[in-house]
C-alpha cells in the first residue's frame, strides 16, 4: 500500500547522491562496500515507491543496532542446510537486505532446476521491503511468495483478543508476472505497519483508528502511548492484527501462517531468544510459457470492473506505488527523515544530503 505523504512537511533530494552518501555512512560504521551499497539502494528504492516506512527513515535504526552489537554490518550470509527443494540460509546477524538478495539467488537457481523452491533465512536484522525480493523473481517468470517474522524484542502485535504482543508485524508479499511487468502485493498482517506508525509519530500525527492500543489494550490514536516512555513509563502499547478489533481474527491467522513458515520452518522459536534476529521465507513456483499472459488477462478482468468513483481507475496491487515512479527525478522525503539522516552524516564527517 502506498504511503504518499499528503499532509506532512516534505523535502526533495537527489536520490543518486543520497544513496552514495548513505553507502559511505554505512561503510564508516563497519559495513563492507557491497553490503553498504545494497542496503542504501534498497532504502532509496523504497522511498521512490512512496514507502517511507521502509526507506531512509531506517538508517538511524540500523546505526543504533550496529552500536548495540545487534547488527553485524560486514556479515555475509551462508547456506547452512539443504533438503530436496528447500535451502536454509543463516544471515549471521547481518543486514536483512543482504541476506534477502542472497536468498533470491538461491531460490532462482533451485527453482530453475526443480520447478519450485523454498528458502528460509534466519538470524538477520530488518529485512526491508519484501516486494523487492518477490518482484525480482516475478520478472523472471515465477509466482513468488514471501513471509517474514521478527525477534521477540519486536513482538508488538497482539494475538486477537490479547493485550500483550506476541508477534512482529509479520508481513507477507507475493508477485506474479504479466506481459508488461508484474502484479505485486506487500503488506503487514497487523492493522498498520509499525513503520507507518513510526512515520506518523515522527511527523507528530495520529495513528489510524482501530490500529494501536496502549499498554492495557485500550484503543488509541496517540502514537506516544504506542511507543511508551524512554524509561518504560508509560509502558509501550501494541498493534492490532489486520482487521482490527472486529475482524482481527483473520489477520491473526495470516500472521501465524507467516510465523510458521518463516520462524518454525527455519528451525527457530518464537517464544525464546531475546537476542535472536528476524526471519524470512521465500517460495517460488515456475509456471508454463503462457503464465504471464494469463495473469495479464486476470489483471485486465479486475480492472474492467466499473469504478465506484467516476474517473478513478480500479487498480491491482502494486499499481499505487508505481504511479509517478521515477528512476531519475527527485526523491521526496518527510522533512524529519532528512534531518535525522543529515545528523548521522555530519557526525562521521560526511556532507549532508542537500535538497533540490
Amino acid at each position: 500500500m502506498s504511503e504518499r505523504m499528503t499532509s506532512m512537511r516534505t523535502v526533495d533530494i537527489d536520490p543518486i547522491e543520497t544513496a552514495r552518501l548513505v553507502g559511505q555512512l554505512f561503510v564508516s560504521h563497519g559495513a563492507s562496500e557491497h553490503n553498504a551499497r545494497a542496503v542504501a539502494d534498497h532504502l532509496v528504492e523504497s522511498d521512490r515507491l512512496h514507502l517511507p516506512s521502509h526507506g531512509l527513515m531506517r538508517v538511524t535504526q540500523y546505526l543504533k543496532e550496529i552500536a548495540k552489537g545487534q547488527l553485524v554490518p560486514d556479515a555475509e550470509p551462508t547456506v547452512v542446510g539443504s533438503l530436496d527443494t528447500v535451502r536454509h540460509v543463516d544471515g549471521h546477524e547481518g543486514f536483512g537486505q543482504v541476506a534477502g538478495l542472497f536468498a533470491v539467488d538461491q531460490l532462482a537457481s533451485l527453482a530453475a532446476e526443480r520447478g519450485t523452491a523454498f528458502v528460509t533465512v534466519r538470524n538477520v536484522q530488518h529485512t526491508g521491503r519484501l516486494g523487492a525480493y518477490t518482484e525480482n523473481l516475478a520478472k523472471q517468470g515465477y509466482v513468488v511468495l514471501a513471509f517474514a517474522s521478527g525477534a521477540p524484542r519486536f513482538h508488538r502485535m497482539v494475538p486477537f483478543g490479547g493485550k500483550d504482543g506476541r508477534m512482529s508485524t509479520n508481513p507477507m508479499a507475493w508477485a506474479a508476472p504479466t506481459p508488461d511487468g508484474f502484479i505485486s502485493a506487500d503488506f503487514s498482517t497487523s492493522a498498520a505497519p509499525e513503520g507507518k506508525i513510526r512515520v506518523l509519530h515522527g511527523a507528530g500525527q495520529p495513528a489510524p483508528s482501530d490500529a494501536i492500543t496502549d499498554s492495557e489494550g485500550r484503543m488509541t490514536t496517540d502514537t506516544a502511548l504506542f511507543y511508551g516512555g524512554p524509561d518504560g513509563d508509560p509502558a509501550p502499547g501494541s498493534l492490532l492484527p489486520l482487521g482490527g478489533s472486529v475482524f482481527g481474527h483473520k489477520g491473526y491467522a495470516l500472521a501465524l501462517l507467516s510465523e510458521c513458515l518463516s520462524t518454525v520452518l527455519a528451525g527457530d522459536r518464537s517464544d525464546v531468544g531475546e537476542g535472536r534476529g528476524n526471519n524470512l521465507a521465500l517460495m517460488a513456483i515456475r509456471g508454463d510459457a503462457e503464465l504471464a499472459e494469463r495473469v495479464g488477462d486476470l489483471k485486465a478482468y479486475m480492472k474492467s470492473s466499473r469504478p465506484v468513483t467516476a474517473g478513478r481507475d480500479v487498480l491491482v496491487p502494486g499499481e499505487p506505488e508505481r504511479r509517478g515512479y521515477s528512476e531519475t527525478g527527485p526523491l521526496t522525503l518527510p522533512e524529519f527523515v532528512l534531518e535525522g539522516l543529515n545528523e548521522e552524516l555530519v557526525a562521521v564527517g560526511l556532507k549532508p544530503a542537500a535538497t533540490v
